[in-house]
């Protein structure tokens, strides 16, 4: 075995066997290809040395290299798209099988996964003008045949970790800044929303299993609103709104409820229900942010609309003018769902978890007439009745970890069985497609009823 020091390490080099760390961690089962993103987070993670049986090359000096193969990039692909031969990462592993026709969902999943790079034998092409004869099959959840490498399952868990932090701190800076009228602009709101679009589109699910875990804390208004604006910056870009469409309403959604901050800290924290009269002076709130934006120069008309409607409600019981249908603005519209979903899924003082307060599709299936039913079926579609990251107990007593929704059945998402039917945790746990079980979801759990991180079993 010979060791190498990382940062003398040149730019774009391959090793072509397995790669340890010192203390005998291995980095990658078949070899790993060294770009400067990751050799960076590398470094920041401690790791300044490596170990492996033969010496790295570039490319061009690669022995192995074989010059059949095309490289291109995962922005490249496009749903319907088909490659007659397997599909592999820069490091030779297979991903997907050949001839299989390309899915949005198997796209997408490569690049949460992080991988940016194909190779092939062949440039995948639109399935409309495939050689003749070229085998057709539809794409499967099976034909994606590898996990995430150990090393990329890593980064996107640190770098969501650490931009969710972030996020925390700007978040509070920026409402506390309103609140107290010592933020005269909404700069700052535009680049946390920009951060959070960027984090949002690479790591969909990884974004949402971290929001699941967050417990209550001394002011929840911040946490409230980060995950509010993620939220509905999902639905945004599943709508595929562009994309400063998608930065105003991140915007408008991260400050919707910055008025909070000015409604007296103690009832804030009122445990239990609210009086009619304290309940009347928490929606001064609405007033109280609108009184402080229409002073800032020239803030944009739709992010104020949004602020201003975010409370009404699709079949006119809201507030403060009652609208109803389309005459509430888009924005709001996802902002309400978005800011109702959360409030079921985040514990507060006068709130408990969702598992105690009855599932989110039950509750919002009985309230589903306050919001867009267009909306809701894209909130479905993304989040589904079972949020992603949320531990589940299944009739037959076992326990299991939502990955996703199943985007033709809300109610059955496809999910991870963590343990035996006696609650006993699995060796191996498993993936399991509830849509096609004969398994069904008792109900959600509580985080005090089990032991998970969701967020660590991605």
């Amino acid at each position: 075995m010979k060791s190498f020091k990382l940062e003398e390490l040149s730019e774009r080099v391959r090793f072509t066997c397995p790669v340890y760390t010192t203390d005998g961690l291995k980095l990658a089962r078949s070899g790993i290809y060294f770009s400067v993103p990751q050799k960076i987070q590398l470094l920041n993670w401690g790791v300044t040395e490596l170990i492996a049986k033969e010496e790295p090359f570039t490319d061009e000096s690669n022995p192995r290299r074989k010059s059949s193969l095309k490289q291109f990039t995962v922005d490249h692909l496009q749903p319907g798209m088909v490659c007659e031969f397997s599909l592999l990462t820069e490091d030779k592993k297979k991903l997907v099988k050949g001839g299989v026709e390309l899915s949005e969902e198997q796209i997408e999943q490569l690049t949460l996964w992080g991988i940016e790079k194909l190779l092939s034998r062949t440039c995948p092409k639109p399935a409309k003008i495939r050689d003749a004869g070229q085998k057709k099959r539809p794409a499967g959840d099976d034909d994606l045949e590898i996990e995430p490498p150990v090393y990329r399952q890593a980064a996107a868990r640190e770098f969501v970790r650490e931009t969710y932090k972030k996020c925390c701190v700007d978040i509070e800076n920026i409402l506390v800044g309103l609140s107290s009228r010592k933020l005269l602009e909404l700069e700052p709101v535009m680049e946390l929303t920009r951060t959070l679009l960027h984090c949002v589109r690479r790591h969909r699910w990884l974004v949402l299993y971290y929001t699941v875990r967050q417990q209550l804390e001394e002011d929840y208004i911040y946490k409230y609103s980060l995950n509010t604006a993620i939220v509905s910056l999902l639905i945004g870009d599943r709508m595929e709104l562009p994309k400063r469409q998608l930065w105003k309403l991140g915007a408008a959604a991260l400050i919707h409820d910055f008025g909070m901050l000015m409604i007296p800290q103690k009832l804030r924290k009122k445990p239990g229900k609210f009086s009619a009269v304290e309940r009347r002076t928490m929606q001064q709130h609405l007033a109280k942010s609108i009184d402080f934006l229409k002073e800032i120069e020239g803030i944009d008309q739709t992010i104020l609309r949004a602020i201003v409607q975010h409370h009404e409600r699709y079949d006119g019981t809201g507030y403060p003018q009652g609208l109803k249908d389309d005459d509430i603005g888009l924005f709001a519209r996802i902002i309400n769902l978005s800011m109702n979903y959360v409030a079921l899924n985040q514990p507060r003082y006068n709130r408990a978890e969702h598992g105690e307060r009855g599932t989110i599709k039950r509750v919002i299936l009985q309230n589903r007439k306050r919001f867009d039913p267009e909306i809701l079926e894209v909130f479905l579609e993304v989040i589904g009745f079972y949020p992603p990251g949320t531990i589940v107990r299944l009739k037959s007593g076992r326990y299991a970890l939502v990955i996703r929704p199943c985007p033709n059945d809300h109610l059955n998402p496809v999910i991870r069985v963590l343990t035996d039917c006696q609650g006993e945790d699995l060796t191996n746990p498993y993936r399991l497609y509830l849509t096609n079980s004969d398994q069904s979801i008792d109900r959600m759990l509580n985080s005090s009823e089990h032991h998970y991180d969701p967020f660590e079993l991605a």
